[in-house]
């Protein structure tokens, strides 16, 4: 065998290694705006893209936009309601279309919960969100009814883009009336 070109051998390899690490300008770009936005954990939940996906959702809801909602979910999404289950992205732009119809929605609003996000597995690339709504309704007739409620979702990332697998909601109800001073037993 003959001398490793370390202590003088003839080099097997006439090109100098490429530098390392090997990076593109979007993963430089990705990694700057960590570092520069102290945004280390969940990305990108919480923090401005959390935001930013919470206010797509919010805007499309606030315009009656069922498609613009709908493209948020996976094709493969399920969508639970209190009225039932929805399979698919077109199952669940048709349930918007339907919602859309019963009257004017507007005041949308989302808020994840403090401890949200949860990591799925180790990719980074899912994660399970808790939280609640808030949204104002005009029927086709009547006062304005202000509703809200809670939220649970699984959100995946596909290439660059975050979207909802799963997304279950709840309608809280009203708080109970307040009895009158009036109108006690006692005093009837």
């Amino acid at each position: 065998m003959g001398k490793l070109a370390i202590t003088g051998g003839k080099p097997l390899r006439k090109k100098r290694f490429d530098p390392w690490p090997i990076f593109t300008d979007k993963e430089k770009k990705a990694l700057k705006d960590v570092l520069e936005n102290h945004d280390w954990g969940g990305q990108p939940f919480p923090g401005k893209h959390s935001d930013a996906f919470a206010k797509k959702f919010d805007e499309a809801f606030d315009n009656g936009d069922a498609a613009a909602l709908a493209s948020l979910f996976t094709d493969d999404a399920v969508f639970v309601t209190p009225g039932g289950m929805m399979y698919g992205r077109e199952a669940i732009e048709k349930y918007w279309v339907e919602t859309f119809q019963q009257g004017h929605f507007s005041n949308h609003l989302n808020k994840a919960d403090q401890y949200s996000p949860h990591l799925i597995g180790t990719t980074g690339n899912e994660v399970w969100r808790t939280g609640e709504w808030s949204f104002t309704v005009q029927g086709k007739s009547g006062d304005p009814i202000k509703l809200k409620g809670y939220w649970s979702a699984i959100n995946v990332r596909e290439g660059d883009t975050w979207k909802i697998q799963m997304l279950t909601f709840n309608v809280s109800p009203p708080p109970a009336a307040t009895p009158s001073a009036t109108t006690s037993p006692n005093n009837q």
